[in-house]
């Protein structure tokens, strides 16, 4: 079964380091998410982009071009935090953007029903997962963090024949 489909913004590399080094500061058993790999999903496509007809791919690559935006804007880590609720095996840092994003987003749903989410967007980067029996309070208690970096609503698809596409052109 190959792996689902999913639109991410594009971290820039700066923030990629910081985030990554944090990451590798937690302690006990936990494994790092490769810094190459951080990244924001914006929404989950499922296998839906990959199997479907070829104008579904066409229409998500434009519905991505489309919601792309030009300037820069701040986006702050204000919390690193244990994800998901009930099984908290993830370490993520919480993400607080800018309410363009979240229009965008929304537009960009409306153009992909078939990547449509059903709960709301938290936007967050996974650093990294806890083993078994990980003393996850601990850790978590040491990363304390407020960061602010400036980021374009650059988009990719990713996923098992999309993966390492190149990100969306900002401009038309």
């Amino acid at each position: 079964m190959p792996k689902p489909s999913f639109v991410e913004v594009v971290l820039p590399e700066d923030m990629r380091d910081v985030l990554h080094g944090l990451a590798m500061q937690t302690v006990g058993n936990f494994t790092p998410m490769d810094s190459g790999k951080l990244h924001c999903t914006v929404l989950f496509c499922g296998n839906e982009l990959i199997s479907g007809p070829p104008e579904r791919s066409r229409r998500a690559l434009h519905a991505m071009h489309a919601a792309c935006a030009d300037a820069p804007q701040r986006v702050r880590v204000h919390t690193l935090a244990l994800f998901p609720p009930g099984k908290q095996n993830l370490l993520v840092a919480l993400l607080e953007v800018p309410a363009e994003w979240h229009r965008r987003r929304a537009e960009l749903m409306a153009e992909l029903p078939v990547c449509s989410n059903e709960s709301e967007w938290v936007p967050h980067v996974t650093l990294g997962k806890f083993g078994p029996r990980a003393q996850t309070d601990a850790a978590v208690g040491r990363l304390n963090v407020a960061l602010e970096f400036d980021m374009v609503f650059r988009l990719r698809m990713s996923g098992p024949e999309l993966r390492g596409s190149r990100a969306m052109p900002t401009s038309s």
